[in-house]
Order: structure tokens, then sequence, then C-alpha cells
């Protein structure tokens, strides 16, 4: 069986969902026309709007596509409010693992995904257009040299993506309101989950600047002096404490930037270690969030800061 590349796919394949193939990337084996997946040989099901806008990432091969499409894809003919993409693409990581950090925001436009994908040139046709059927759990067959051949240059592929994503610098959200008095930056692996809270400092003149990791994180602190507050999550990925690593690290290189968890499931333990590493308090709810957050900008009075 010959492995391939997938080319990009025309605008029409994409939001059809024609021509039905099966994806290789990661540790993920996606067949078109299936609404099950397989992680490690594993079967993970997914919902039909999650399992579309999946194809549609795959088929563009790393080009975005835009919010509009997907929403088109994940509920056609229906009026979805832009936030249900958002939970969506985060259910899908989610369900994904360690392979859904290839789906990727592009900010102010849409979503892509940066894994590289092969393909089975002659995976089974799906069934007429529609909802998928029942799942299957077939595995396409392939030849024993070509199985080995395509496992070696997929651990290679997944070596090097190991070994580059906390290097690559992620894109940086910002987000200057008028008249802005302060900033902050979030460090969370999913920023879509954080929408209402920035909204909300934005509305109240603190720019919000949004990350996916703690090396960014440093990388942007280390150069610009200017944030009055950093907000980071507990855990990312496989790193159940980076938000406790990320501050341990800003104390050792003197920074002394506030910084606050926001977590939901917050504890008494949590608090005191974050104390005694440097930080500053622990919320779990948005209220909780603001309480420890705008009292830092109350000497500012509305004083524009100083750009970046």
């Amino acid at each position: 069986m010959k492995q391939e590349l997938a080319s990009k796919p025309d605008s029409e394949s994409v939001k059809g969902l024609k021509q039905p193939k099966s994806w290789k990337f990661g540790n993920t084996l996606v067949e078109e026309g299936n609404s099950t997946i397989h992680i490690c040989e594993n079967p993970v099901n997914l919902d039909w709007s999650c399992y579309s806008v999946l194809i549609a990432l795959l088929r563009n091969n790393g080009e975005p596509v835009s919010k509009q499409d997907l929403l088109e894809i994940a509920w056609p003919g229906k009026v979805v409010q832009e936030n249900s993409l958002a939970k969506l693409i985060g259910r899908l990581r989610k369900s994904l693992g360690t392979d859904g950090q290839a789906l990727k925001t592009v900010h102010g436009f849409g979503y892509r995904i940066t894994a590289q994908c092969f393909i089975s040139a002659d995976a089974a046709i799906a069934p007429s257009p529609g909802r998928p059927t029942k799942p299957s759990r077939r595995i396409a067959h392939w030849r024993p040299w070509a199985g080995a051949a395509l496992a070696a240059t997929v651990a290679a592929t997944w070596l090097g993506l190991e070994l580059r994503r906390e290097d690559e610098t992620q894109e940086l959200r910002i987000g200057e309101p008028p008249n802005t008095i302060g900033r902050v930056l979030w460090v969370d692996d999913h920023p879509e989950n954080n929408v209402a809270e920035a909204r909300y400092l934005e509305s109240q003149g603190i720019a919000v600047y949004q990350v996916t990791n703690s090396v960014d994180a440093l990388r942007i602190l280390s150069m610009y002096d200017s944030y009055t507050a950093v907000i980071s999550d507990l855990g990312r990925g496989e790193k159940p404490l980076a938000g406790f690593k990320l501050v341990e690290e800003l104390r050792r290189r003197e920074d002394n930037t506030p910084f606050f968890l926001y977590t939901i499931l917050p504890s008494n333990a949590q608090r005191e270690l974050l104390a005694e590493l440097g930080g500053q308090g622990v919320a779990a709810t948005p209220q909780d969030l603001y309480d420890l957050i705008l009292p830092l900008f109350e000497h500012s009075n509305n004083q524009p800061a100083h750009a970046l």
C-alpha cells in the first residue's frame, strides 16, 4: 500500500467531507466514514460535530479553516454562537490526548492542524453522505514493509514534535482595550475556557495577553516588565504541576510579578504551596479571580499604561 503526504483539498471537498481516506498522525488513526477513531489502537468515540471538524482540519493539510466554515460543518443549517465552536475544539483536544496539541488556534480567523499527517490512498469509501454509520473497528491492513516504514517515520516525527513543542513560540493574542490601565499575561493551554473572564478584564481597561505554555510566558516576561500580574492554570497536558513550576522559575529569576492560579479544584494545600513558592493567590470562580486581580490596578486611576 502506498503512503503519501496528504495534498491540500479544495474547499468543496472540505465542506462536503467527500473522498474518504484513512489519516494517521501521532498515535491517532482516523478512518473517514466512521465516527470512531483509534489512539494507540484503542477506539475513541467522537460526536458527529467533533468528528466533522477533525476531518475538515485534516483535509486542509495544515492550512487554516475559518470559524465560519467550521460552524457550518459542525452544525449545518443551524445558527450557532462562535463560543460553541471553541468548546467543541476543547472537547476534541481532550479526546485526542497528547495529539490534541496539534490543533492550533489561528487568532482572529479559525483553526488548523499542525501535525504531519499520512493517508492511506486506498482506504475504504464511506457510505452515502450523511451522519456516520455504526462505528467500525476495522483498521487498515498495511503491508509489513510499508507499515514498518510508516511507523519509523511517524515515530521520528513524533519525537521531533515532542522536542520542539515547548520551544516553539506560540502566537501571542493581543487584546489592548482603549485607555488601557495595565496588562496581565494569561498562561493556559486552553484559552477558549477563559473567554468570558478575559473580556470582563478588558472591559475594565486591562489588556489580556494569552500564551499556551510556560516557555513562551517566561520569554515574554523576560522581554517586557509592563505586566501587572500573571494568571496561570494549574496543569497542562501531561504536566499536572505546570503552574507551580512556572511561578517557581519566575521567582528563581527574581521576577516578582504577582502570580495567581485559576483552577476549578482549589485546596488549602494548593494555596499553601503557592504561597511557599512566592505566588499571591488561588481563584476557583470568575468573581474570586476579579477580587484578586482588580485591586492591583486601583493605583492606576484609569491612566493609560505605556505601550509595549
